[in-house]
């Protein structure tokens, strides 16, 4: 996919010579009622300096109340920062109910990102166990993702 995209984007004459592949470590901080610290992968297409598309896996972790979320993210940082996340989250306090352990879900994220940093507001929509406790609903999400390879 990396490649049909950096196809696309090199037959316009604006991204000619300016396309690049990326990928890295990401790393971030959630804050709502409770805090998260994020740790993943992410890779995707630079078209310049300032603007960064790509798609990224990650674990969340909140280390207080012993829950972590599985992450996968689809995202665009121009400026304006946007993106989509699917979540899997899972309480290891639980272990009688199977039920209560897991929570399926998705965010919207809106903010603002230059390349490889985002400040962003997210709403945890859950599909499943929407009750779950030690997870935000509201949060706001500071992310960074060192490059690892930068390349053509």
């Amino acid at each position: 996919m990396e490649t049909y995209q950096r196809d696309m984007l090199a037959n316009h004459s604006v991204f000619r010579d300016t396309t690049s592949n990326f990928k890295g470590l990401t790393l971030g901080w959630h804050r709502g009622k409770e805090h998260f610290f994020e740790i993943g992968y992410a890779g995707g297409v630079r078209t310049s300096k300032t603007v960064l598309a790509g798609l990224g896996s990650s674990l969340e972790m909140n280390f207080k109340d012993n829950v972590y979320g599985y992450k996968a993210s689809l995202f665009v940082n121009a400026g304006l920062s946007m993106g989509i996340d699917m979540l899997l989250y899972k309480d290891l306090n639980y272990h009688s109910d199977y039920y209560k352990q897991w929570a399926w879900g998705f965010r919207p994220n809106i903010g603002l990102g230059l390349s490889v940093f985002s400040i962003t507001y997210g709403y945890n929509a859950m599909i499943t166990n929407p009750k779950m406790p030690n997870i935000n609903r509201h949060m706001f999400s500071l992310r960074y993702i060192i490059p690892i390879v930068k390349g053509r």
